[in-house]
């Protein structure tokens, strides 16, 4: 644990930015983005931005260019949604760019070699600030400034290397030695049985580190408390508090969307929370019911209750959904049981939540903690925040405030990018309200896309086991709900609300806790979109091998496929390999965990 190699692969793992080739400590983005906010300057060059599909690296872009816009630095924004895309941008935007001088990429990069897809210049710098782990270790080149020893960096090991050592040791070898001979190669051959077991110990920490996909800290966070509230005493900025909110409540928008899709662990969260919460409070010193104002907030987990009926919402609600088995009609008498034991109506509980009773909507997390021991709802609170925009109106950071029109590696709509923009334009709600309502509209019918389609996969008995994972194929879906689940950010909560139901029905658990492996078929196209998930309960940080794993089946097999979406657990695979690929899935996860012993 207090070895420099260990400390090197854990600070990959919590570590966010790196400039190409260097890690960046967080004590140090504040003079990382001075010095790209001069050298730009100076120069007159430009910034190009490359930006993952997902809400947390939407946001860091957000907060990013709203920073260099104060600073009159000229950008471009390129919407990229897989390695694919990014070798594209690199023809069309980096190759023979002279006026080009500042690569940051969001929430992309980390996870593959990036020397071998883009073309970088003597003068070129790439800053990645990505959550997806693992960091390919091949993109970094540790600087030796004394504190780490570059014997203990982990690096490509040579297969002939022992080989080679083996031969200088044996050279000279005679039967008749002396004394101080033999002790010589006696020390020599322990030295040499030392330095197996330290390459041993090295390889299997770069196998453990990168056998799993995994998120660590939101791009969100730290390009708004490293870049702009590390600056505050000598930026320009310093007096526009209402700027400086505007960051920190885009940040909190891209922590709390990680943290309800499980992508970040409790602890992760709440450790980020804390940040937030010491500069939200160093922010809003004024009147908390002013227009713009953030305030701390115990949020329940309904989704868009301020924007829908308290009931629609509890209906609509994966935790509650899973918690009560909502997915059968018979149970959704449970809905009405709370609301009766928490003193809320049913009139009161089906209005439009603004039309509420101000004593009811006061009082409504009280009343609902109140029973949540009786339909075990322990956990329906988390720490948040809310913010007041109009007097009418206050919105909570959950994923419901996400603009759900945000297209993920689409493969089916072609003006995907268009909608990445109106996503964009939506974040600054108190500017464009009407984007934001058109993006809740939006959230409510996948809601409903995602539940309707799910208790059809659940109800029908569609789902399959292979001995060591499930999978389900969805072949039948309306050509709506094809646009919806064909992008990957549905497709994976899709398989995660399967999993969430199935675990709380106490179906899944224990031995019978297998990963699942949800494919939806795009019949325009003639390919299945496929995620994989493990099977983990509601809340619990999200990590799998799927990456790893579905590479390796393809490969045995030579499909026709595309594995290179930024999360690492996404694939496209044409439909007449799919059958194939699944059984040669079973023969690598078979090997996997016989190896590993595990499952």
């Amino acid at each position: 644990m207090g070895t420099a190699k260990t400390r090197f692969l854990k600070g990959l793992r919590n570590s966010n930015i790196f400039e190409a080739s260097m890690l960046v400590n967080v004590s140090d983005l504040s003079s990382t983005f001075q010095e790209i906010v001069q050298q730009n300057f100076q120069e007159k060059t430009a910034i190009l931005i490359l930006v993952a599909p997902d809400v947390d690296a939407l946001c860091a872009c957000r907060i990013l260019t709203t920073l260099l816009r104060s600073h009159n630095i000229m950008y471009k924004i390129k919407q990229i949604s897989g390695y694919v895309d990014m070798s594209r941008v690199n023809q069309t935007c980096v190759v023979d760019n002279d006026e080009l001088s500042t690569i940051i990429m969001l929430n992309c990069g980390a996870t593959n070699d990036l020397k071998s897809i883009l073309t970088f210049s003597d003068s070129l710098k790439c800053y990645v600030i990505d959550c997806h782990r693992p960091v390919v270790i091949n993109n970094i080149v540790v600087i030796n400034d004394g504190s780490i020893d570059m014997a203990d960096i982990p690096s490509e090991i040579s297969e002939d290397e022992d080989d080679v050592e083996d031969d200088s040791l044996s050279e000279g070898l005679e039967d008749d030695v002396s004394d101080t001979e033999l002790e010589n190669r006696k020390r020599q051959r322990a030295e040499r049985l030392a330095y197996l077991q330290h390459k041993d110990k090295k390889r299997r920490m770069i196998n453990e580190y990168n056998a799993f996909n995994f998120y660590s800290r939101p791009a969100s966070i730290i390009v708004a408390l490293g870049f702009c509230f590390e600056m505050q005493l000598h930026s320009v900025m310093r007096q526009l508090d209402q700027l400086h909110n505007d960051m920190i409540w885009l940040s909190i928008v891209g922590v709390t969307d990680q943290y309800l899709q499980n992508h970040i662990s409790h602890s992760s969260y709440a450790v980020c929370y804390t940040e937030i919460l010491s500069t939200v409070m160093s922010l809003n010193l004024q009147d908390e019911e002013s227009v713009g104002c953030i305030r701390q907030s115990c949020e329940p987990r309904l989704l868009l209750y301020r924007f829908w009926s308290l009931y629609e919402s509890m209906l609509n609600s994966e935790y509650l959904v899973s918690k009560l088995q909502l997915t059968q009609s018979k149970n959704q008498i449970h809905v009405n049981e709370l609301l009766t034991k928490a003193g809320i109506s049913l009139h009161d509980s089906k209005q439009p939540f603004k039309y509420v009773s101000l004593q009811v909507r006061s009082q409504l997390n009280e009343r609902l903690k109140n029973v949540s021991s009786l339909f075990h709802t322990d956990d329906l609170f988390y720490d948040s925040f809310v913010r007041r925009y109009v007097l009418s109106h206050e919105k909570t950071r959950e994923p419901s405030f996400q603009p759900r029109m945000l297209r993920d590696d689409d493969v089916v709509n072609e003006h995907w990018e268009e909608n990445w923009n109106r996503a964009y334009d939506a974040l600054l709600t108190d500017r464009n309200l009407p984007a934001l309502l058109q993006g809740v509209s939006y959230c409510q019918k996948q809601q409903q896309a995602l539940f309707r389609v799910g208790a059809g996969i659940l109800a029908g008995g569609k789902i399959r086991i292979a001995e060591k994972f499930r999978f389900v194929f969805v072949n039948e879906l309306a050509e709506s709900d094809v646009l919806i689940f064909t992008q990957p950010i549905m497709l994976q909560r899709l398989a995660q609300y399967i999993v969430h139901v199935k675990v709380q029905a106490g179906d899944w658990v224990g031995k019978k806790g297998l990963p699942l492996i949800v494919c939806v078929l795009n019949p325009r196209r003639n390919i299945y979109l496929v995620t994989g998930v493990n099977c983990s309960e509601q809340g619990e940080e999200e990590t799998n091998q799927f990456r790893m794993m579905f590479d390796t089946a393809t490969r045995q097999m030579n499909a026709r496929c595309r594995l290179d979406s930024f999360s690492g657990s996404v694939m496209q695979i044409h439909k007449d390999d799919m059958v194939q690929f699944i059984d040669q899935l079973h023969c690598s996860l078979k090997d996997y965990y016989t190896e590993t012993g595990s499952l």
